[in-house]
């Protein structure tokens, strides 16, 4: 039989390290790389590896959706499209210019987490195991047959940074292992999605605010599950209310028990700032006064004017 015609829409390491694995294999043969047009080390890597591996590739300045984009991947006649670490919506006419479906690469278990950031709200939602999915594409997001999926448990410190790479590894991995079925047309059953809840663009963990009357427990998942740190935040930052501003969290620890301190009080506001919550003292460690510009813990009290006694909301 004939290698599959396939074309990859997606971005990175990762859709590389997938192209590879398609390249390297008898049963597939990779007509077009659809990626976007990003200056980065990750992009560069990837147009270098289609330039070597003789691919082309199409980096389209207005995204996917446009007919110049379909015209180009329906010339392929690509047998499967696959979509790896791709970030934007394929319409109808895409989803409908494969002969044997879209597959789309997703950082969660698709019957738990359908939607947007699920390694965030895993951390959030304290789960004790995440997974990937590797699915059918629909119209509808999220939903298609399953065509590989791969479960792993979780330590309890995992940060949204370190989750997401996590997921990326056990998918190429998943990739690497399930290609074969892949490639046959396996779809290993529908999704059930009665107890997948959907999250969007616009939904964040607690609104994005630190509420100092919440527990100790709770203020560390949420602020774990919004810490992309090196890496500039593409979810949301997590502020809370000081009396001249606001401040952005990215990290605190546990220091004592809360005594006869109120939830939000300032305990300490020097080369330190201790903040009681509902049932610890918390030393920030890592704040920010704008989105990206970590400042030191001093410089964030000075220029917000904390003193003890005042109240974080």
């Amino acid at each position: 039989m004939a290698p599959q015609r396939v074309v990859v829409v997606g971005n990175g390491r990762m859709a590389q390290q997938c192209s590879e694995i398609l390249v390297a294999s008898s049963g597939a043969k990779v007509a077009l790389v659809v990626a976007e047009r990003r200056n980065d080390a990750a992009q560069s890597r990837l147009a270098r590896f289609c330039l070597e591996a003789g691919i082309p590739l199409l980096q389209p300045d207005t995204g996917i959706g446009t007919p110049a984009v379909l015209a180009t991947v329906a010339a392929q006649r690509a047998d499967f499209i696959f979509s790896i670490d791709n970030f934007q919506i394929f319409d109808a006419a895409l989803l409908g210019a494969a002969r044997l479906g879209c597959i789309n690469f997703h950082n969660g278990p698709i019957e738990r987490y359908r939607g947007v950031h699920a390694p965030s709200w895993a951390i959030f939602n304290d789960e004790k195991e995440h997974g990937i999915t590797w699915h059918y594409m629909e119209r509808s997001v999220d939903a298609g047959a399953i065509a590989a999926e791969d479960r792993f448990a979780l330590a309890g410190t995992e940060t949204a940074l370190s989750l997401t790479l996590e997921c990326i590894r056990v998918g190429v991995e998943s990739f690497k292992r399930h290609l074969g079925s892949i490639l046959a047309g396996h779809r290993s059953r529908a999704p059930a999605l009665e107890g997948a809840k959907l999250y969007r663009r616009a939904d964040f963990p607690d609104g994005g605010v630190l509420n100092p009357q919440s527990t100790a427990a709770h203020i560390g998942r949420l602020l774990r599950a919004t810490d992309f740190r090196p890496f500039p935040n593409p979810f949301t930052y997590v502020r809370v209310s000081c009396p001249r501003g606001s401040l952005i969290v990215n990290e605190v620890h546990a220091v004592g028990e809360t005594g006869r301190h109120e939830p939000g009080e300032i305990v300490v506001a020097d080369r330190q700032l201790i903040v009681a919550c509902a049932d610890r003292l918390l030393a920030f460690s890592a704040v920010m006064l704008q989105p990206d510009e970590t400042v030191s813990v001093a410089d964030a009290v000075a220029s917000l004017d904390l003193r003890v006694g005042q109240r974080l909301t």
